[in-house]
C-alpha cells in the first residue's frame, strides 16, 4: 500500500519579545510611496498583516518591529520579525491578558499547496 499524502499547516516563526514591548511599527505604501512607516500601540488580541498576491507588493510589511514606548532610531529596545519569503506571507502580533506579546511571521500556504508522503520533510522559509 502506497503512503497517503499528508497536508501541511503553516508553521510561523514566533517569539516573545518581553513585557516591555508595547508599540509596533510595520510598513505600507503604494507605487511611489512604498515602505511608509505605520507606528502605533500594540493592541490586545491578534493583529495580522497578510500578503496573498503570490509575491511581495508595494504595501508589503516586510518586517514587523515591536519596541519599548517611544522607541526610534538610536533609542529604546526593539525586537523584529521578518518572513524572508516573496510568496504569500503573514506577520502578526498577539497580546493576551495572561501573557506578554508574541511576534510571528511565516508563509501562508493555500489548501493542498504542499502535500507530503510519509516521512517526507518540508523546509519552511
Amino acid at each position: 500500500m502506497a503512503p497517503r499524502p499528508s497536508r501541511s499547516s503553516p508553521c510561523p516563526a514566533c517569539f516573545r519579545p518581553g513585557g516591555r514591548a508595547s508599540e509596533v511599527l510595520d510598513f505600507t505604501g503604494r507605487w511611489s510611496g512604498e515602505c511608509t512607516p505605520q507606528p502605533g500601540p500594540m493592541r490586545h488580541g491578534l493583529t495580522t498583516r497578510e500578503s496573498r498576491r503570490g509575491r511581495t507588493g508595494h504595501d508589503a510589511t516586510g518586517m514587523l518591529i515591536a519596541g519599548e514606548p517611544g522607541f526610534g532610531f538610536g533609542r529604546g529596545a526593539v525586537w523584529a520579525v521578518h518572513a524572508g519569503w516573496s510568496g504569500d506571507h503573514a506577520h502578526y502580533t498577539e497580546r493576551l491578558p495572561e501573557h506578554g506579546p508574541v511576534l510571528g511571521a511565516g508563509e501562508l500556504l493555500a489548501a493542498g499547496e504542499v502535500r507530503l508522503t510519509g516521512g517526507e520533510p518540508y523546509g519552511s522559509p
